[in-house]
C-alpha cells in the first residue's frame, strides 16, 4: 500500500532534537544548575498553594534558556525525581497555552504568543522524560513514580489534540512523531522486566497514540502516507506485543460499527466496550475522512498469518525461554485472528462482547526451566502484573500444577486491561486470574437466538472475503517448514498414546515441547498452540460462507479455497477420538452452511458428517478415552450447531441420493450411503444429549425424518419408476423394523425416564408422537400392534407419574403436560381403534381415566381391594385435567373405531340432523326438552318417524352435550335387536304377534367358524319358558296372594275368605249367564296399542324418574325446560350449536415476492399463477382439501360461513388461473380436520376483501382490476343463507337475514408466508397484513387494539436451489418491535414430499401450545364452553316443579302445533354416529 513512500526516521530525529547545551558541561554543574531554576519555575505554577504567580520570563531568550535547561533536567537519572517532576509540571502547563481559554498566568508570554512554535519544541523535549534508564536496583520503587508523571504527559497531550482549536500542521506533525518515537523506544524488541517502565506504560502509550492519531484525521491534518507507512512499520515492530494486537481490536471494532451504520445499515448499533475505551475514536469522525482512516488502520499491523508462519516476524524478544516465545505467538495469531473474527460480526449484526461461541481458549502458559523440572506459569490470555489483589493471590497455584480449564463459562467479565509483560527465565512464576469455575452451562436458547440473527442489511461475501478473505484463507491452510499441513495437537495426542511403550517422543523431535499438548486427557484443554488461531479462521470462514444471502453467488475461487481448507482441517476426525479445537470451530460456525443455497456444497458433506459423529458421539463410544477433556467451545452449543448440521444433511441424502460425491478414502460414494450414519446418530443424540432446546430441535429433525421416509416409501410404492434401492438402508438396526417404529420406541423409552422432568422436552415429545400417530405403515405388521401398544402404555405411565409428583412441583405448566398427554392418548386411540380391544390397553387406558376424573385410582396395586366409586372421594389434580380426562372417556365410547365416518374427517363427530331436518316431514310434533345433570339438554321427540302402524313404541331423542349433538331413533322391544334374527329360526309354535313378547327355544348359537370356536358355544338362555316351574322365582311374586284353601286356618282371616266365596259365586254365575248366551262370534285378542306416552319410559328406564323412592326428587337430577314454541330458547340452542367440540384454528397464506414490503401488493400476488412460484400452489394442496364454503359443514376460517349449509353447490364463475386466491374463503378453503382439531388455511385476497368492506350491490357492480392486470370478473350475489347444519336445502329460514352472531372463539394468529427471498423475513409487514387474517366477519372494522397487540406466529417457507425448503418460525407481537425466533423450530430444512405436512403439523402444534400456555378461564377446552352455556340455558329456562305437577306433566299431551323451526340453522359439531337401540 506505501511501496513507494519511506518511513520516517522518528526515534533517531527525537533523540537528535532532545539534546541540550548543559550536556557539555559536568554532570555536578549542570544539575546544579536544573535544580536552581527549575525550583523557582515551578513554585511560580502554584500547585502547592493554588494561587498561580505571573510569569518572571519576558522575552524569547529567556524562554529558550529555560527550555534548554528542563530539556536537560527530563535527562536526569531517577534518584533526581523531584527536578524530573518539577520539569513536566513546567512543560505541561506551558502545554494547555494551546487551548487559550485554560492557559494560565504563569505561561511566560512570549509561549502564549506563539504557543505553536515553543509546543513543538517542548515535545521534543519531553522526548527525554520516556527514554530508558538503566536498571538500577536501589530505584526500582522510582520506576513506577516516573510512571506517573509520563502519565501526565500523555494526558496533557491528548487533551490538546482533543480540545485545541490552534493546532497547526507543522504541530500536529511533531505531536504524532512524538508519540511515535517514544512507543518505539519502549516498545521496541527488548528483554523486559516487571519493573520497567513499559511495564506501567504500554496500554497507555498505544491507547493516547491511536486515539491523537484518529483525532488527526478528523480534524485538520490527516497524516501523510508518509506517516501511515511509519505507523504500519512501527506496529509491526511492536506485534510481539499482545496489547498492540487488543488495542487494534478495539479502534477497528469501533471504526467498524461507524462504518457499518454509514455504508449498509443506518440502524447498526454501536459496539458496547468499556467506557473508558469510547473516547479512542472521535464521535463526530464520518464520510471520507472515517472510511479512509479504517481501511489504513486495518492494515496497520500486516497480515495475522505471518506471525503463524515464522516466529521471527514478531520482532521483539521479551524472553529466551522457546516455550514462552512459542506461546507468544500462538496467543499474538489467536488474538489477531479472532479480532478479524470479531470485525467480521460486526458487519453481520451480531456481535456481542460475551459471544459464547468463541474458544474458551487456555487460560495459563506452561513453560518448563529445564528438561527435569516441571513447567511454571506464565503469561495467560489475558496477561497479568506482579500487583496482584490477594483474593486472587489465594488462588496461587502450586508449582508444577496444571490448572483446570472449565468446560463452559457462564459469564465474561471484562479483566482490567495490563501490561503485557512475559515472566522471563528465571524468575518466579506470576499468579494468574483465577479460573471461573461455572454453575451452569450457557444458556442455549439465548445464544442461539444470537446465532440466528443476522442483519438484513449486511455485505455480501464476496465483499468480507475481499477484506479479509487473504488473511482467513492464509491462516486456516498454515503449513510447517516441510509444506504439510499444520497437524492438530489432538493427532499428537493420539500418537503418543498410541506408542507400546507408552512414552513420549523427544522434544527435539518434534516442533513443539511436550508441554505444547494441547489436552490432557484428565485435566483438560492447557497449552496454546498454533490450531487455536487456525481453528478461528476456519471458524470465521463458516461464519461468513453461512451468511450468503438468497440471491448472491459466491466467486468460485473462494468457493474453491474454502472448501479445500474445510476439507484438510477436518482430514483424519473419527468418533472415537476427542473433537480437536478446529474441528469444535468449523462445527459450531456451520450450523447455516447448509441452509443457505451455497453452491456445491454437498462435496462437503462427507467431511461434516465424521465431524457431527466426532462431536455428537457420547464419551462411552470413544473407546480410547475414559475421561475427555472439556470442548473448547461451550459444550450444549457445539452440540446445537452439530445438531442443526445433522438436520441438514438428513433430507439432502433422500432428496439427492443419487449424488456422487468423494469421502474422506477419496473413494467416490452416493449421498444415500451415509443416510444410516445420520439416523443411527440422530437416535443416538436423542438418548445422549441432555440440553433442554438441543432435545427439543432433535425430537423436531426426528419427526421430520419419519415423514419424509414415510412419505418416499408411498410415493415410491405407487410410482415404480422411483428407484428405491438407492436409499435403503443398510444399518442392522433398520433391518428388522421400521424407522417410525425405532423412533417411537425411543421418543417413549425417554419420555418415561429422563425427560419427563422438563416441560418443554414433555410437550415436543408429545407433539412427535401425536403426529407418529397419524402414520399407518403396512410393514413389519408384528412389530406395529406390539410398539403401538407400548406407546400406549407409557403415555399412561407418564400421566401416572406427572399426577403422582410432589405437591410443591404441582403448576400449571405441570398440569399442561397432562393435558397435553390426554390429548396424545386419544388420537393414539382413536388413529389405531384396534389397540382397544386389548383387555390389558383397556383397563390401563381405564385407570388413568379415572385417575383423571377422580384424582386416584380405584387399585392402585393389583393386590389392593378396589374401592367402589361411591366410597371415592372426588379429588382432580384440577379442572383442565379433569376436563381432558373427561375428553378422553368422550372419544372412547363415541369415536373410536368410528371415525372418520362415511363423510370423512371434515364431518363433525356428531349428528348432522337439527329439529328442522326430524320436524321435516313431521308438522304436528313437537320436542319436549329436558336439562339433566347440569350438563345436558335433552330433546324428546315421542311420535314416530317414518314408522310403520304396527311397529312398537318409538321415541326420537335429540341430546345437546358437551362433546356434541347426538340423535338416537330409539324403540321399546322385549328382543335386543341383535337376537331378533334368532326369532325367525325357531318353531312356528313359539311365533306371535309382532312385538308381543316371545319364547326363544333352546339351541345353539350358530358361529362363524364352529369348529375352531368350538369351546366358545353356549347355551341362549329362555326369556319366556313354556312352564312356569322353569322360571327361578324373585321377590316380587309375593306380592300375589296363593290359594286361601291350601294355607292354614290361623293365617287367613274371616273377611278374606268371605271376599273369596263372593268371587266364587260370581263367577260360577257368569259362566252360567255365557252358557245360555248363543255364539254370535270368535273371541279375538283386542288390537296392539300404538299410541304410547314413549318418554315416561324412556326417562323411567333410563333412571331419570324413581317415584318409589320418596327422598330423591324428580328436579334433582332431570328439569323440564318452558315451551319449545319460545324464540330466545331457540335461540340459545342455536347459539349453542355455534360452538364447536373441536379446536378450530385458522392460517393465513401469504405469498411474498423479492423485497415487497406493501401490504396490498403482496396480497395482490394470489391473484394469478404467473405471480407465485411453480411449486407454490402444489405447497397449498398440500396443506388441505379444498371444500366449497357454500357445502361446507366445518370451520371455514370465519366465523360467518362455519359449521352451516348456507347454499346450493353452484357452478361458480371460479378463476381459472389463480396464483392461489381461490382459496381466500369467498367459495373455496384448504380444510384439515382430525378427531381433536379442525383447521382451515386460507389465502387472503384484495376481492374477498372487497366483498367483506362493501357488501351493497351498487359497490359491487365495480370489479377489482389489479394493477398490470387483467380485469377480474364480478363475484355472483350471495345466495340466501339456510338452516344451519340441515339436511333440508330447499327451504330458507324465516329470520335467514337476523342470524345470531356468535362471539369469535379465542384466536391464535398464524402466518404461513412463502419467501422468494430468504432476507426478507425482516421486513415482513405483519401489522400491514393483519386486516387481512379477520376470522369474525368484521375485516371492514380494520385490525383492532386487540389484533395489534397479539402475538402473530409465523411460518416462513423459503424455496432453496437445492430442492428443498427452509423454513424459519418466529412469534411477533404488536406490542414489540423485535421477532422472537423459536429456535428448536427454526431453520428446519424441509423436503418437497413433506413440506405441507410438516408446515401444517408446525402450525397445529403452535396452536395448541398457545392454548395450553394461555389462561384456561379466558381458553377453555371446547367442550368446557359447551357445558358452559349449556348450564347457562339450564338455569335460565328450566322450571322447578313439585314431584306430582311433574309427573303430571308428563301424561299430557303436546299440543299439534308445529314449532318455530330455528332461524339461522344449527351447527354440527363433531362426526355424527345414529345409534339405535
Amino acid at each position: 500500500m506505501y511501496g513507494a513512500w519511506n518511513e520516517l526516521r522518528v526515534c533517531e530525529e527525537a533523540r537528535e532534537r532532545s539534546a541540550s547545551v548543559l550536556q557539555k558541561f559536568p554532570t555536578a554543574s549542570s544539575g546544579a544548575v536544573v535544580h536552581a531554576v527549575v525550583q523557582s519555575l515551578a513554585q511560580s505554577l502554584g500547585l502547592s498553594s493554588g494561587q498561580p504567580e505571573p510569569s518572571s520570563l519576558i522575552t524569547d531568550v529567556e524562554v529558550n534558556w529555560c527550555m534548554e535547561v528542563m530539556c536537560y533536567g527530563l535527562r536526569l537519572p531517577l534518584k533526581e525525581h523531584e527536578a524530573i517532576k518539577n520539569c513536566v509540571h513546567v512543560y505541561c502547563e506551558w502545554l494547555v497555552s494551546l487551548i487559550p481559554e485554560q492557559a494560565k498566568i504563569c505561561v511566560p508570554r512570549p509561549v502564549m504568543s506563539d504557543a505553536n512554535h515553543y509546543s513543538r519544541r517542548i515535545l521534543r523535549h519531553l522526548y527525554n522524560l520516556f527514554s530508558p534508564r538503566p536498571h538500577d536496583p536501589l530505584t526500582a520503587d522510582v520506576a513506577s513514580r516516573q510512571a506517573v508523571l509520563c502519565h501526565r504527559v500523555l494526558r496533557t497531550v491528548q487533551m490538546v489534540a482533543t480540545r485545541s482549536p490552534v493546532l497547526e500542521s507543522d504541530t500536529w506533525q511533531e505531536i504524532l512523531s512524538f508519540l511515535l518515537a517514544i512507543n518505539d523506544t519502549l516498545l521496541s524488541d527488548r528483554q523486559a522486566k516487571d519493573d520497567d517502565i513499559e511495564a506501567h506504560l504500554c496500554e497507555r502509550l498505544l491507547g493516547v497514540l491511536f486515539q491523537v492519531w484518529l483525532m488527526a484525521c478528523y480534524r485538520s491534518f490527516f497524516p501523510s502516507p508518509s506517516y501511515w507507512k511509519t505507523l504500519q512499520c512501527l506496529c509491526l515492530r511492536w506485534r510481539h506485543r499482545q496489547i498492540v494486537v487488543e488495542q487494534w481490536k478495539k479502534i477497528q471494532l469501533i471504526m467498524t460499527a461507524k462504518l457499518c451504520r454509514e455504508l449498509v445499515d443506518p440502524d447498526c448499533p454501536d459496539v458496547k466496550i468499556e467506557d473508558g475505551d469510547k473516547e479512542l475514536v472521535p464521535a463526530e469522525m464520518r464520510g471520507e475522512r472515517l472510511g479512509q482512516a479504517w481501511y489504513r488502520m486495518l492494515h496497520t499491523l500486516g497480515d495475522p498469518a505471518l506471525v503463524a508462519r515464522d516466529a521471527n516476524s514478531l520482532n521483539g524478544t521479551l524472553t529466551h525461554n522457546m516455550n514462552e516465545v512459542h506461546d507468544n505467538q500462538a496467543q499474538i495469531f489467536y488474538k489477531a485472528i479472532a479480532a478479524v473474527s470479531a470485525f467480521v460480526d460486526v458487519w453481520l449484526g451480531r456481535y456481542v462482547e460475551d459471544n459464547a461461541y468463541k474458544l474458551i481458549v487456555p487460560s495459563v502458559s506452561l513453560s518448563a526451566n529445564n528438561s527435569q523440572t516441571s513447567s511454571a506459569i506464565g503469561s495467560s490470555s489475558t496477561t497479568t502484573i506482579s500487583t496482584t489483589p490477594p483474593a486472587q493471590r489465594k488462588n496461587k497455584p502450586k508449582t508444577g500444577q496444571k490448572l483446570h480449564i472449565p468446560q463452559l463459562i457462564t459469564q465474561h467479565k471484562p479483566q482490567t486491561p495490563v501490561s503485557p509483560v512475559v515472566t522471563p527465565t528465571g524468575s518466579s512464576p506470576l499468579p494468574p486470574f483465577p479460573i471461573e469455575r461455572p454453575a451452569e452451562r450457557f444458556n442455549t436458547t439465548i445464544h442461539v437466538v444470537r446465532r440466528l440473527t443476522l442483519r438484513p442489511l449486511r455485505p455480501s461475501v464476496n465483499s468480507l472475503l475481499h477484506l479479509y478473505g487473504t488473511w482467513l484463507f492464509e491462516s486456516s491452510m498454515i503449513t510447517d517448514s516441510e509444506g504439510a499441513f499444520v497437524e492438530s495437537e489432538t493427532e499428537s495426542l493420539q500418537s503418543h498414546s498410541s506408542q507400546p511403550d507408552g512414552t513420549v517422543h523427544n522434544s527435539s523431535t518434534k516442533s513443539m515441547s511436550d508441554s505444547d499438548s494441547i489436552y490432557d486427557t484428565h485435566m483438560g484443554l492447557q497449552s496454546w498452540s498454533l490450531e487455536w488461531g487456525q481453528a478461528e479462521a476456519m471458524g470465521t470462514l463458516c461464519k461468513i460462507l453461512g451468511s450468503k444471502t438468497s440471491d448472491e453467488e459466491v466467486l468460485s475461487v473462494y468457493l474453491a479455497r474454502f472448501f479445500l481448507a474445510i476439507k484438510q482441517g477436518l482430514a483424519g476426525q473419527s468418533p472415537q477420538d476427542p473433537p480437536s479445537a478446529i474441528t469444535c470451530s468449523i462445527v459450531a460456525n456451520s450450523a447455516d452452511l447448509f441452509k443457505c443455497d451455497l453452491e456445491s456444497a454437498a462435496l462437503l458433506v462427507p467431511s461434516f458428517v465424521a465431524a457431527i459423529e466426532n462431536v455428537l458421539s457420547p464419551p462411552h463410544v470413544r473407546s480410547g478415552y475414559s475421561h475427555l477433556p472439556p470442548t473448547p467451545i461451550a459444550e450444549n452449543l457445539l452440540h446445537n450447531s452439530a445438531i442443526s448440521i445433522l438436520l441438514s444433511l438428513l433430507p439432502l441424502t433422500l432428496h439427492s441420493n443419487s449424488l456422487l460425491v468423494r469421502d474422506q478414502a477419496n473413494r467416490q460414494v452416493s449421498l444415500s450411503s451415509f443416510r444410516a450414519r445420520l439416523l443411527r446418530l440422530l437416535l443416538v443424540s436423542l438418548n445422549a444429549e441432555v440440553d433442554s432446546l438441543n432435545v427439543q430441535t432433535l425430537l423436531q429433525g426426528l419427526m421430520c425424518a419419519v415423514l419424509d421416509q414415510v412419505e418416499y416409501e408411498r410415493c415410491a410404492a405407487l410410482d415404480p419408476s422411483l428407484d428405491s434401492t438407492n436409499v435403503t438402508i443398510e444399518d442392522p438396526v433398520f433391518q428388522d423394523t421400521h424407522l417410525l417404529l425405532l423412533a417411537i420406541k425411543t421418543v417413549c423409552q425417554n419420555l418415561s425416564s429422563s425427560w419427563r422432568n422438563d416441560a418443554a422436552i414433555v410437550f415436543s415429545a408429545l407433539e412427535v408422537l401425536t403426529v407418529f400417530a397419524r402414520l399407518h405403515i403396512t410393514e413389519f405388521a408384528s412389530h406395529n400392534y406390539r410398539e403401538y401398544r407400548q406407546c400406549v402404555g407409557w403415555l399412561c405411565e407418564l400421566i401416572v407419574w406427572q399426577s403422582h409428583r410432589p405437591t410443591r412441583d404441582h403448576s400449571k405448566e405441570l398440569h399442561s403436560t397432562i393435558v397435553a398427554a390426554f390429548s396424545c392418548l386419544t388420537l393414539w386411540l382413536v388413529e389405531h381403534s384396534t389397540l382397544f380391544c386389548e383387555q390389558d390397553t383397556i383397563h390401563q387406558v381405564m385407570e388413568v381415566v379415572e385417575l383423571g376424573i377422580s384424582g386416584a385410582k380405584s387399585q392402585p396395586k393389583p393386590s389392593d381391594i378396589p374401592i367402589l366409586k361411591q366410597n371415592k372421594e372426588r379429588k382432580p389434580l384440577s379442572k383442565r385435567v379433569l376436563q381432558a380426562a373427561e375428553a378422553v372417556l368422550s372419544a372412547l365410547m363415541d369415536h373410536v373405531g368410528y371415525f372418520p365416518n362415511a363423510a370423512g374427517p371434515e364431518c363433525p363427530v356428531s349428528s348432522l340432523l337439527d329439529e328442522q331436518a326430524l320436524l321435516k316431514d313431521r308438522p304436528g310434533a313437537r320436542f319436549r326438552y329436558f336439562y339433566t345433570q347440569s350438563s345436558a339438554i335433552v330433546g324428546v321427540l315421542e311420535d314416530p318417524i317414518h314408522a310403520p302402524p304396527t311397529s312398537n313404541p318409538s321415541l326420537t331423542l335429540l341430546v345437546r352435550a358437551p362433546f356434541g349433538r347426538h340423535v338416537w331413533a330409539m324403540q321399546l322391544s322385549n328382543v335386543p335387536q341383535s337376537k331378533m334374527s334368532l326369532l325367525n329360526q325357531g318353531p312356528v309354535q313359539h311365533r306371535g304377534p309382532p312385538g308381543a313378547p316371545m319364547v326363544l327355544p333352546r339351541y345353539q348359537m350358530t358361529l362363524p367358524n364352529k369348529e375352531q370356536l368350538a369351546s366358545l358355544q353356549k347355551k341362549l338362555p329362555s326369556y319366556f319358558p313354556l312352564k312356569c316351574a322353569e322360571i327361578p322365582p324373585c321377590v316380587i311374586e309375593k306380592s300375589i296372594v296363593p290359594d286361601p284353601w291350601n294355607m292354614p286356618d290361623n293365617t287367613i282371616s274371616n273377611k278374606l275368605l268371605n271376599l273369596v266365596e263372593a268371587q266364587v259365586k260370581l263367577e260360577a254365575s257368569c259362566r252360567r249367564e255365557a252358557a245360555q248366551r248363543p255364539t254370535e262370534r270368535p273371541c279375538r285378542p283386542p288390537a296392539n296399542q300404538t299410541a304410547f306416552q314413549t318418554a315416561r319410559l324412556f326417562l323411567m328406564h333410563f333412571g331419570f324418574l324413581n317415584p318409589h323412592d320418596e327422598a330423591v326428587k324428580p328436579s334433582q337430577s332431570l328439569l323440564p325446560l318452558i315451551d319449545s314454541e319460545e324464540p330466545s330458547l331457540m335461540t340459545q340452542l342455536e347459539t349453542l350449536d355455534q360452538m364447536s367440540a373441536r379446536s378450530s384454528d385458522t392460517v393465513h397464506i401469504f405469498y411474498v415476492r423479492r423485497r415487497q414490503t406493501i401490504p396490498e401488493d403482496i396480497v395482490a400476488n394470489s391473484r394469478n399463477a404467473n405471480f407465485v412460484h411453480p411449486l407454490y400452489l402444489e405447497f397449498l394442496r398440500s396443506l388441505g382439501w379444498p371444500v366449497d364454503v357454500a357445502m361446507h359443514i366445518g370451520w371455514t376460517g370465519n366465523v360467518e360461513t362455519s359449521w352451516k349449509v348456507s347454499g346450493d353447490m353452484g357452478l361458480l364463475d371460479l378463476p381459472s388461473n389463480h396464483g392461489g386466491s381461490l382459496y381466500d374463503g369467498t367459495h373455496q378453503v384448504l380444510y384439515w380436520a382430525d378427531v381433536l382439531s379442525e383447521m382451515a388455511f386460507v389465502v387472503p385476497s384484495l376481492s374477498a376483501i372487497g366483498v367483506k368492506k362493501s357488501p351493497s350491490p351498487e359497490k359491487d357492480k365495480s370489479s377489482f382490476i389489479p394493477e398490470g392486470g387483467t380485469s377480474r370478473k364480478r363475484q355472483p350475489p350471495e345466495k340466501p343463507l339456510r338452516s344451519n347444519m340441515t339436511l333440508n336445502l330447499d327451504k330458507t329460514g324465516k329470520n335467514s337475514t337476523s342470524r345470531h352472531l356468535v362471539t369469535a372463539p379465542f384466536e391464535v394468529k398464524v402466518m404461513v408466508v412463502w419467501l422468494e427471498s430468504f432476507e426478507d423475513h425482516s421486513r415482513f409487514p405483519t401489522e400491514g397484513l393483519l386486516p387481512y387474517t379477520d376470522t369474525t366477519g368484521l375485516a371492514h372494522q380494520g385490525a383492532g387494539p386487540s389484533q395489534r397487540g397479539a402475538d402473530v406466529l409465523l411460518i416462513f417457507v423459503t424455496p432453496l436451489q437445492s430442492g428443498l425448503f427452509r423454513l424459519k418460525v418466529e412469534c411477533r407481537s404488536g406490542n414489540r418491535t423485535s421477532a422472537v425466533p423459536l429456535p428448536a423450530l427454526d431453520g428446519q430444512l424441509i423436503s418437497r414430499r413433506t413440506l405441507g405436512a410438516v408446515v401444517r403439523n408446525v402450525a397445529l402444534n403452535l396452536c395448541r401450545r398457545k392454548r395450553l400456555d394461555a389462561d384456561p378461564e379466558s381458553c377453555p377446552a371446547p367442550h368446557v364452553k359447551r357445558r358452559t352455556k349449556i348450564q347457562e340455558i339450564g338455569s335460565k329456562y328450566a322450571k322447578e316443579m313439585a314431584a306430582p305437577e311433574f309427573y303430571a306433566s308428563l301424561f299430557e299431551r303436546l299440543p299439534t302445533k308445529a314449532p318455530a323451526a330455528p332461524s339461522g340453522g344449527n351447527l354440527a359439531i363433531s362426526g355424527s354416529r345414529n345409534d339405535q337401540s
